[in-house]
């Protein structure tokens, strides 16, 4: 009797149960993959979204899709998102979005009620990518990028090539709902710009755009993103170019195998003490001329990179502290560790240290070759 019970029930499940969407469906919706989000010289918000449209053609009786894109301006970004839907045959879903983009105008301006919006409304995905794009939106909505027609997509497939982690902050929605709101309320998004190549159009990362309080502030150049991806421990891989050990005149390029980095803060009252330590393992990814490969050579290279690394991390925690911008967020950290101690502004008495190692690997067997 159990059996039978469990049996209809089952069945009442899996008919209650069916899918989001059936093939008739997919058919009476677009699909967006990216949204845009700008302001005009009235201060009015525009929208521009790149979408997805299935439908089986009527010449061949095949399944086929058509990338759209559709634009509104309003007073609201929940008007204005409204609004797409006036020139959509269907109902325009935005559950599969990939990216917000901003424009660096609309950065500038303040982003704060779009993305108190895109949290809010249980439509939009929070484990979608935020980037800046520095740039006119039209340009980056009319690039023709081979790789993938979508750019949403495809954006959003590039910030997570591993290989391209020390040059992008990959945060996703989902991190900036918390990072917008701790600390000094400082958060960083990835700078993109739409470049020419010969007869090809491609993405280029230009460095990280620097947030307070929602209100992009400043900016970090792609060697800057690499040190601030050591400092916050965000390195999978990438490259450091340092000076050739035997000729002055040329460089030598290392790849960054691993990368591990702890800190530890010390406050005495008057001064905060950052203390970080940076452990990276390296091979020689290619050298401007030979090298007389020996024990000696090898220290001297690991040197230089250990160098490189500290100069880099130390002077960019420097410059963000002389423009009183809490890069590293030392406001939470002090909160954290030292409740009762009620500073203000904690980056301004902040001193950062660096202690570097650098380990070459995949040479312990070559000797003496050029």
């Amino acid at each position: 009797m159990l059996k039978v019970r469990l049996t209809i029930l089952l069945i009442i499940v899996t008919i209650i149960l069916t899918g989001c969407f059936n093939y008739r469906d997919l058919n009476r919706a677009i699909f967006v993959t990216m949204l845009v989000i700008d302001i005009d010289d009235q201060d009015n918000i525009v929208v521009y979204a790149e979408a997805f449209h299935s439908y089986r053609s009527n010449k061949n009786n095949t399944e086929q899709g058509q990338r759209l894109v559709f634009h509104a301006t309003g007073p609201s970004l929940f008007g204005t998102i409204r609004k797409l839907n006036v020139a959509s045959r269907y109902k325009i879903d935005y559950s599969q979005c990939k990216m917000y983009v901003f424009t660096e105008k609309a950065a500038k301006n303040g982003i704060a009620d779009f993305l108190d919006f895109l949290i809010r409304d249980q439509e939009f995905l929070i484990r979608a990518f935020l980037a800046v794009y520095l740039g006119p939106p039209e340009e980056l909505l009319t690039a023709e990028i081979k790789q993938d027609e979508y750019i949403g997509i495809y954006l959003y497939e590039l910030f997570q090539d591993s290989l391209l982690s020390s040059i992008l902050v990959n945060y996703r929605f989902s991190d900036n709902v918390n990072t917008r709101l701790m600390g000094k309320h400082i958060d960083k998004m990835n700078a993109i710009k739409i470049e020419q190549e010969t007869v090809d159009q491609f993405v280029s990362a230009q460095g990280a755009a620097v947030f307070e309080n929602d209100i992009m502030v400043d900016m970090l150049t792609l060697d800057e993103t690499i040190y601030c991806n050591f400092l916050y421990d965000r390195i999978q891989s990438g490259a450091i170019e340092i000076q050739h050990p035997q000729h002055e005149d040329k460089t030598l390029t290392l790849e960054i195998r691993k990368s591990k980095t702890k800190s530890k803060m010390d406050y005495d009252g008057r001064r905060i003490l950052m203390k970080v330590n940076i452990d990276t393992d390296v091979v020689i990814a290619d050298a401007q001329s030979g090298l007389d490969w020996n024990k000696e050579t090898i220290e001297k290279i690991e040197h230089l990179a250990a160098v490189k690394i500290k100069d880099g991390t130390e002077a960019l925690f420097a410059k963000f502290k002389e423009k009183g911008i809490d890069l590293l967020d030392v406001k939470h950290d002090v909160d954290i560790r030292y409740p009762k101690s009620n500073v203000e502004n904690p980056i301004m008495i902040t001193n950062l240290t660096s202690e570097v190692k650098v380990h070459i690997k995949g040479s312990t067997y070559i000797r003496g070759s050029r």
